[in-house]
């Protein structure tokens, strides 16, 4: 089973440009769970002080006691700290983004964003598995923060993938979508502060080297554009039929 949590950054939007130029989905995928587990908690601990002084620290304590990591509450020097605390083992983890323009997006992609959300997913994983970064005929196990996602997303999302991959494409052999409130899942608040880097990212470069360290180190896989030109003129079309 290939175990992936994700979350999200920006806003589905193609209004206030300015501000959300993009929306970001991240898709990390877990090699060993117990171990990431492990490395979450001693940076908790290590970096506890420095968490709870962050200007947003509210965000992620309640009462001073810690709750969960959130990339939005997190400075730009414990962001670096988090990139270079989790990459000290390789192959732990491997990171794929979603990077949405929304100001090439039809305004209609965002009519229904749980509809978007899944037909985003539904793209990335296809082209994934048609190149060689996910095995074919894999059983996936997809954990997402459930805060961000509508009830017609939760109850959506597992069967669209399965009649989409499974039964249409026969590119895997299963798939089970599981919904957390991401403060009782550290590892999907891993997937949020890797989609907030990159969401940052494109405002201020400042984790440029951060960023190259990750993908020269076989940590950052894959960053799937929507809509590339080529492929603009198909989703217009599909995208009502979703």
């Amino acid at each position: 089973m290939l175990n992936f949590y994700i979350d999200e950054s920006g806003s589905m939007t193609t209004e206030y440009t300015q501000h959300n130029p993009y929306f970001i989905i991240a898709l990390v995928k877990v090699n060993n769970i117990k171990k990431l587990n492990r490395v979450y908690k001693y940076f908790v601990k290590k970096y506890h002080d420095e968490l709870i002084l962050c200007p947003k620290a509210d965000r992620m304590f309640k009462d001073e006691k810690f709750v969960e990591l959130k990339g939005s509450a997190m400075t730009g020097e414990l962001k670096k700290k988090f990139v270079e605390f989790f990459t000290l083992t390789p192959g732990l983890f491997e990171v794929f983004i979603i990077k949405v323009d929304n100001k090439a997006v039809e305004k209609d992609f965002y009519k229904n964003t749980a509809r978007a959300f899944n037909y985003l997913l539904k793209l990335a994983f296809q082209f994934l598995i048609h190149n060689k970064f996910i095995p074919e005929n894999s059983v996936l196990s997809l954990q997402i923060d459930e805060r961000n996602q509508s009830t017609e997303s939760k109850s959506s999302l597992e069967d669209y993938l399965d009649t989409q991959l499974r039964l249409e494409e026969h590119i895997i052999d299963d798939i089970k979508v599981s919904y957390f409130d991401s403060a009782n899942n550290p590892l999907v608040q891993i997937a949020d502060v890797f989609a907030n880097l990159e969401f940052t990212q494109l405002f201020n470069p400042e984790f440029k080297e951060e960023f190259e360290k990750i993908q020269k180190n076989g940590f950052l896989k894959y960053i799937f554009k929507f809509p590339k030109n080529k492929m603009a003129h198909r989703y217009r079309k599909k995208i009502k039929n979703i």
